[in-house]
């Protein structure tokens, strides 16, 4: 009898990731049919995790990755094909990388930005794209200090958008 090996991290880190893309409906009425498009923002190690647990997930379409180190976007890319292989990904046929991250900001296909790029990025891309008509998921810490997490709630706020924020491993 094989034993499964699941931690105690993974199980929660998948379970968050989860409920972080169920946790964000879109703002335009959708069909019986009709899946959340999710762009990635941010392809190092917690964004390619984003990246491959997104896109195996019925509802949940993956339409853009970005990242300025296109390493970084060449590796989550075969990451994500492995995925596909392995066990089939929701991969729009409209899917691109983007080198900078305002492209994915400007497609009118794209209904939730999942930000993991390096810390000093979240504040200023969450209020980007709660102005460009996106839902946020965005890794800790949303900001550095009390004025940047207060222009994220603002922006999340005048724009009408919802915004979460990770919190794994913090009680």
């Amino acid at each position: 009898m094989t034993e499964n090996k699941i931690t105690r991290r993974s199980f929660v880190e998948r379970s968050l990731a989860t409920g972080a893309v169920l946790a964000l409906p879109t703002h335009r009425v959708l069909g019986a049919n009709s899946d959340i498009r999710v762009a990635i923002i941010g392809c190092g190690g917690k964004g390619t995790s984003h990246l491959r647990d997104f896109a195996t997930k019925p509802g949940v379409r993956i339409v853009a990755i970005s990242d300025a180190d296109k390493a970084h976007m060449n590796s989550a890319e075969n990451q994500l094909k492995n995925t596909l292989d392995k066990q089939g990904a929701n991969v729009d046929a409209r899917y691109r990388q983007h080198q900078d991250f305002r492209h994915i900001l400007d497609r009118p296909d794209v209904d939730v930005v999942v930000i993991a790029t390096p810390n000093h990025w979240h504040a200023l891309l969450t209020v980007m794209a709660c102005q460009a008509g996106k839902d946020v998921y965005v890794e800790k810490p949303v900001s550095h200090c009390i004025w940047e997490g207060r222009k994220s709630i603002e922006a999340a706020r005048k724009y009408n958008r919802i915004v979460q924020a990770g919190t794994q491993q913090r009680s």
